[in-house]
C-alpha cells in the first residue's frame, strides 16, 4: 500500500471522529453564543425561556421522527449529509435574524438538525463493534469533550478578535458537513436487532418498568441541571459585572477536567455500575452549585466548575448506555432516546428559574435541589436493580 492510500485509509477511519470533533466545537461554541445573543439582541428572560423551551420540542420532533427511521435503514449517508448541511445555514439566519420572531425559530430549527447527528455517528460506529459498545460510547464522548473544549476557546477568541461567534460556529458547521461525505459513510450497515427484555415475573415486570422511569427521570433531571448552568450562569455572571470574555473560561475549565475524569468515571461505572455512579456524581452536582451560590468571586466559580466536571462528564456518557441498557436498544437508538429524554430537562432547567426574580445566585440552589432529587432515585433504582438481579 502506497503513502497515499495509508493515509486515505486512516483518515477515512478516522472520519467519525473529525465529525463528531467538529460538531462538537460547534456546541462548545454556541453554548455561550446563543444566549448570549440573544441577550444582546434584546430579549428578555420570558423571551429566552422561550427560545429554548422551543428548540426543546424542535429535537425531540427530530430524535423520535428522523433517528428511529434512519436506524432502521441501517444509518445510510444521505440523512446524514443533508442534516448537517443545513445546520451552516439555520446558524447564520440564527445570526442575522434573532430580533425577528420568525427568523429566530426557523434558523434554530434547521440549526438544531446538528443533535441528529451523535445519534447517527454512535450508531453507526457501535454497530461495527458489538462487543466493546461501553467503551465505544466513553471513547467517543472523549472526543466531543475535546470538541467542546476547543469550541469554547475559540468562542473566547472570536469575541477577543471582533468576530461574531455564531460567524464562526456557522464555519465549523460546514467542516462538518463536508466529513459526512467521506467514503467511511457511505454504505449502510446492518444493524443489531432491538433485544426485548423477557420479565417472567410480576416482579421482574415490575423491576423493569421502575429501572425504566428511574433512568427517564434522573437524565431529565440531570439534564435540567445541566441546562440550568448552561443558560443562566453565563447571563448571572453578566449581571453579576463579568467581561464576556471571562465567561468562557468558566466553560473551559469545566471541559478540560471532564476530559481527565472521563476514564475514572468508566472505571467507576464498570466497577459500582451505572445508577451508583450517578448518585455519587449528583452528589458533586450538589456542592458545586452550593460553591456558586456562596462564592461571588471569579476565582470561586472557576472552582465550582471544577466540581461540576464530574457531573457533566458522567451523566451525559453513562445515560445513553443506561438508556440503551434497560430498553433493550442499540446505543444509537439510546442516543436517541436520550437527546428525546434530555430536552424534557432542557424545558424544565430553563423554566424553573423563573421562580426566582432576574439572574440572581438563588437559581443555582433549584440545580442543587434536582441533583438531591436525583440521588434518591438513584438509590432507590439501584436498590431496586439489586434486588432483582436485572440486567
Amino acid at each position: 500500500m502506497s503513502t497515499l492510500q495509508s493515509l486515505r485509509a486512516r483518515a477515512i477511519h478516522f472520519s467519525p471522529s473529525v465529525l463528531l470533533l467538529a460538531a462538537s466545537i460547534f456546541s462548545g461554541m454556541t453554548s455561550v453564543a446563543i444566549p448570549v445573543h440573544l441577550n444582546a439582541a434584546g430579549l428578555s428572560k420570558l423571551e429566552i425561556v422561550c427560545y429554548f423551551i422551543a428548540s426543546a420540542v424542535i429535537v425531540v420532533s427530530y430524535s423520535l421522527g428522523i433517528v428511529p427511521r434512519v436506524a432502521r435503514r441501517g444509518y445510510p449517508a444521505g440523512p446524514l449529509r443533508l442534516t448537517t448541511a443545513l445546520v451552516p445555514i439555520g446558524t447564520l439566519v440564527l445570526l442575522f435574524g434573532a430580533s425577528k420572531p420568525f427568523y429566530l425559530y426557523l434558523g434554530a430549527a434547521v440549526m438544531l438538525l446538528t443533535t441528529t447527528s451523535l445519534p447517527q455517528v454512535f450508531g453507526r460506529v457501535a454497530a461495527a463493534n458489538p462487543d466493546s459498545q461501553d467503551g465505544i460510547v466513553f471513547k467517543l464522548r472523549q472526543t466531543m469533550v475535546l470538541g467542546f473544549i476547543l469550541g469554547l476557546g475559540l468562542y473566547s477568541a472570536a469575541a477577543f478578535a471582533g468576530i461574531h461567534p455564531l460567524a464562526l460556529s456557522a464555519a465549523c458547521a460546514t467542516c462538518c458537513a463536508l466529513t459526512a461525505w467521506s467514503p467511511y459513510f457511505s454504505r449502510s450497515i446492518p444493524v443489531r436487532a432491538r433485544v426485548q427484555p423477557q420479565p417472567r415475573t410480576a416482579e421482574r415486570r415490575k423491576a423493569t418498568a421502575t429501572l425504566l422511569v428511574a433512568a427517564i427521570a434522573v437524565v431529565a433531571m440531570m439534564k435540567g441541571v445541566d441546562t440550568l448552568r448552561g443558560i443562566y450562569l453565563p447571563l448571572f455572571a453578566i449581571q453579576s459585572g463579568m467581561p464576556s470574555e471571562a465567561i468562557a473560561p468558566l466553560f473551559i475549565v469545566t471541559a478540560v477536567a471532564e476530559l481527565a475524569l472521563l476514564p475514572l468515571i468508566g472505571r467507576c461505572t464498570s466497577k459500582w455500575g451505572e445508577l451508583r455512579t450517578l448518585a455519587a456524581i449528583c452528589a458533586l452536582g450538589i456542592i458545586a452549585f452550593c460553591m456558586l451560590f456562596v462564592f461571588r468571586w471569579y476565582g470561586g466559580l472557576l472552582a465550582s466548575q471544577v466540581v461540576y466536571a464530574a457531573f457533566a462528564a458522567g451523566f451525559q456518557s453513562i445515560g445513553v448506555v443506561l438508556l440503551a441498557r434497560v430498553t433493550g436498544r442499540d446505543v444509537g437508538q439510546g442516543a436517541a432516546l436520550f437527546m428525546t429524554v434530555i430536552q424534557t430537562g432542557s424545558i424544565l432547567g430553563a423554566v424553573l428559574p423563573l421562580l426566582v426574580p432576574g439572574y440572581q445566585a438563588g437559581i443555582f440552589l433549584i440545580a442543587a435541589a434536582l441533583c438531591l432529587v436525583s440521588v434518591g432515585v438513584c438509590l432507590v433504582a439501584q436498590r431496586v436493580e439489586k434486588s432483582t438481579r436485572f440486567a
